[in-house]
This record gives C-alpha cells, sequence and structure tokens, in this order.
C-alpha cells in the first residue's frame, strides 16, 4: 500500500500538467451545472415562496356546468365527504390535512368609520378554516377560535354586555353578549385594496398594521340586493387578529365551527361535507407527485395558477436533469478523448509498471483513483467558479433593478453540490477505465 501512495505521488507530480488540461472539462462543466442549479433552487426555495405558499394545496370536488346563453348553471353535487378525506390522507407525502368551508348564506360588513373617517358596507365572501391550520399567522394577544356555546348573558343591545362583548343574535329579537368572531384575510386583498380599488372611491393607502384589532358590524342573510330569502338576519360582530396566505384570498376566513353555527341558525342540512381541503405536503416533490393523481380522484385546484406553477416546476426539473444528463454525458466522452491522449503520452511509463510485474489490475485501480481524484478537484473547483459566478449575478440584478429584485435569487444548497460532485465522479470513472482497457488491448502491455 505505502509503495502504491508514493508511485501515486510521483506520477501525479510528473503529470501534473497533463491531469490540469483533462481536469478543465470537468471543471467548467461543474461550474455550469452548479450555475443553473443554483439558481433554480433559489427560484423554488426563496423566490416562488414570497408570492405562493408552496407547501400546500387548496382542493375542491371537480364541478360541471351547463351552459345556458350567458349563464352558467351549476350541477350540483355532494361535497367533500369524510371517505375522500381519508382518500387523501394515504396519499404519499400529505403531511396535514384540513377542510374548510364556505358560508352558504349571504353576508354584509359595516365599517370603517373610525378608520377612513366614514362607514361602509360591502357584500363579504367567508369561508371557514380549521384553526390549527393558521394558527401561526395569528398576531400576538389574539385568538383564531370558535367562541363558547354557551355561558353568555342574554341582551337586547350592546349597552347590556361587558367591555368587549357585543349582542350577537336575531336582528329583532334577544340575543347574547359575545366576543366578535376572530377573522384573518390574504395580504394580497390588502393589496389589492391599496393598489386599485382605493384608487376608485378616493380612499386613502392603509398601513395593514393599523388593521389589527379592527372590528366591524356583520349582518348573516343580508345582502345588498335584498334580505335573503329565509327571511331572518343574524347580527354578530368580526374583528381581525391577522394576515394569512392561507386565507381566501378575496374575502374573510373565519373559525369552521362559526360558520357551522351560523348554518345551523338558518337551518340544518343547508351544507353536504366540506367545500375545500387544504393539503400540507412534506416537501414540493411530494407535491408535484401528487398533483398528477389529484384529477383522478375528482378533485381540482382551488387556485389555477397554483396548479400551473407545479406543472411549470415540474417542467422545469424535468428539462434541467435533461440538461445535465446532456452536458455530463458530453464531459464524459471529452474526458474520454483525453485521457486516451494522456494513456499514449504515458506508454512508456505504463510499459515499464507492466515490466517490473504491475498487473493490469494495478494499473486499472491507479488510474482509477488518480481519475477519482481529478474529478473530485475539478468539480469542487468547478462548483465553486459556480456559486462565485451566481452571487455575481445576484449582486449585479440587485444593482442594475433594485425596484424588481429583492432578497435571495440563488441559492448554494451544499446538499444539492454534493450530488453534483457526486455524479460528476461517476461519469468520470467508467470514462477512465474504458479508455484504460482500450488502451492495454491496443498496446498489448
Amino acid at each position: 500500500m505505502r509503495g502504491f501512495l508514493i508511485l501515486l505521488k510521483m506520477d501525479l507530480r510528473r503529470s501534473g500538467g497533463i491531469f490540469l488540461s483533462a481536469g478543465l472539462g470537468i471543471l467548467l462543466t461543474a461550474a455550469l451545472l452548479s450555475f443553473l442549479l443554483g439558481f433554480y433552487r433559489g427560484v423554488e426555495k426563496k423566490v416562488l415562496p414570497s408570492f405562493i405558499p408552496l407547501d400546500r394545496l387548496e382542493l375542491k370536488k371537480v364541478e360541471h356546468h351547463f351552459k345556458l346563453g350567458p349563464l352558467s348553471l351549476g350541477l350540483g353535487g355532494e361535497g367533500i365527504q369524510e371517505k375522500d378525506l381519508e382518500e387523501l390522507r394515504k396519499m404519499h407525502g400529505v403531511r396535514e390535512i384540513y377542510p374548510g368551508l364556505k358560508l352558504a348564506v349571504p353576508a354584509v360588513a359595516t365599517g370603517g368609520m373610525g378608520l377612513l373617517g366614514a362607514s361602509f358596507s360591502t357584500e363579504l365572501a367567508v369561508q371557514g378554516l380549521d384553526p390549527d391550520l393558521v394558527r401561526d399567522d395569528v398576531e400576538e394577544a389574539y385568538l383564531f377560535e370558535s367562541r363558547p356555546e354557551a355561558g353568555e348573558r342574554s341582551c337586547r343591545g350592546d349597552g347590556d354586555c361587558d367591555s368587549g362583548l357585543f349582542c350577537a343574535g336575531p336582528l329583532y329579537g334577544e340575543g347574547i353578549c359575545r366576543p366578535p368572531i376572530p377573522v384573518l384575510i390574504s395580504p394580497r386583498l390588502m393589496a389589492l385594496f391599496n393598489s386599485g380599488i382605493r384608487r376608485a372611491y378616493h380612499l386613502p393607502r392603509i398601513n395593514p398594521e393599523a388593521l389589527i384589532g379592527l372590528k366591524a358590524e356583520v349582518d348573516f342573510g343580508a345582502s345588498t340586493l335584498g334580505v335573503s330569502g329565509r327571511g331572518k338576519i343574524l347580527r354578530d360582530y368580526l374583528q381581525l387578529v391577522g394576515f394569512s396566505e392561507r386565507a381566501t384570498p378575496l374575502g374573510v376566513s373565519i373559525p369552521l365551527e362559526e360558520v357551522r353555527r351560523v348554518h345551523r341558525f338558518f337551518g340544518e342540512g343547508m351544507q353536504r361535507g366540506y367545500d375545500t381541503v387544504v393539503l400540507l405536503f412534506d416537501s414540493l416533490r411530494s407535491m408535484t407527485r401528487a398533483s398528477a393523481r389529484i384529477p383522478s380522484m375528482g378533485f381540482e385546484a382551488v387556485d389555477d395558477g397554483s396548479a400551473r406553477l407545479m406543472s411549470a416546476l415540474s417542467s422545469a426539473r424535468i428539462l434541467l436533469l435533461l440538461l445535465a444528463s446532456v452536458v455530463l454525458f458530453i464531459s464524459a466522452l471529452g474526458l474520454f478523448q483525453a485521457f486516451v491522449g494522456l494513456l499514449e503520452r504515458r506508454r512508456e511509463e505504463i510499459a515499464t509498471l507492466r515490466a517490473v510485474g504491475a498487473s493490469r489490475k494495478k494499473i486499472l485501480a491507479l488510474i482509477l483513483v488518480e481519475t477519482a481524484l481529478l474529478s473530485f478537484l475539478s468539480a469542487l473547483g468547478g462548483v465553486f467558479l459556480g456559486l462565485v459566478s451566481g452571487r455575481g449575478m445576484e449582486a449585479l440584478g440587485h444593482k442594475l433593478f433594485p425596484a424588481l429584485i429583492h432578497g435571495a435569487f440563488y441559492l448554494a444548497d451544499p446538499a444539492t453540490f454534493a450530488v453534483l460532485i457526486l455524479a460528476i465522479m461517476l461519469f468520470a470513472m467508467p470514462a477512465s477505465a474504458l479508455s484504460l482497457w482500450i488502451f492495454l488491448r491496443r498496446s498489448m502491455v
């Protein structure tokens, strides 16, 4: 073993220049791939999650519609049942599932006097969410959970209730003193208001942080088009407790049990099953794989943009893997040619080794060790070069387009780079072994 190491050291010292020229192709290959992989991982892990959460997928049952002139009439169908939830739980990579329920009656919210100087009324789309799904999005000092069913004081108006409580119940009748219903809204809704809606109504821009704790009155069963066909109204109060990407994009989200409570007031059996279900995945790859199975299970994504994004990411990953395979294959061919030329220049050295008793296996072991060392050092240098180039491109983007580019979009993932170095070594070793085998057969040494 000691003699082998001495021979290896002498061989590397004597043929260092030749090895450096042979490793140049490996270095450039590793630099190119690490550059591309870093940007792909940056987009996947840093850029996209700032626009859309990539750990979840919200589903609904596939809906069928009948087009009648300008109208599209739904053909009905059951909601999401417990058996559907069990089937979704069994999917590979699904970590948690959270069913959701849309409010089945109209609602009108009134408020804004203390914030905008005038009171406004608006139709309200309401979705019920499982509190566990959004627990981390609730501001400190607030809770997002359903209110207790009993124990509150009867009332005829807000003046009958203690501070912080409101009289909730039928519009014309006796109610009970309760805290307001906790509400979450989507940051996208806030951005939509500040960028467009406020301009149409000549309203000031709103600071989202100032909205936390804001209360509004809500009439369930009422509508700006008139009272619902059920002929009664349930008055309650809402309080904003945070912003969440998991909240409904257009409307407000409240605890699931609060939606059920409103439904019970207007009549049992209004809602069969759930309207939506949110699936949390353990990885983006598991989510992408599951997306291919979902249509066959009778589900579709609530947000078509999310589904298209998953498809685009999957296609990008396939194209990147294909490109990497082609680049590695071309690099292996170039390495094969380089090793053939290297062996021709070392013909006398190999013949001498054979003359002094070195077997073909020992010569093969020597060449493979040299190749492993060469490919590892070249790939490591290439990864470093790609990393430096990626960081430089990132800094240049921040400098040239400061208004468009924020944060990091190049991710130096050690695990990904380690796999890349290993893949390059696995491509290089067979190329050197094949070139040595052909050389020994032709040279008869």
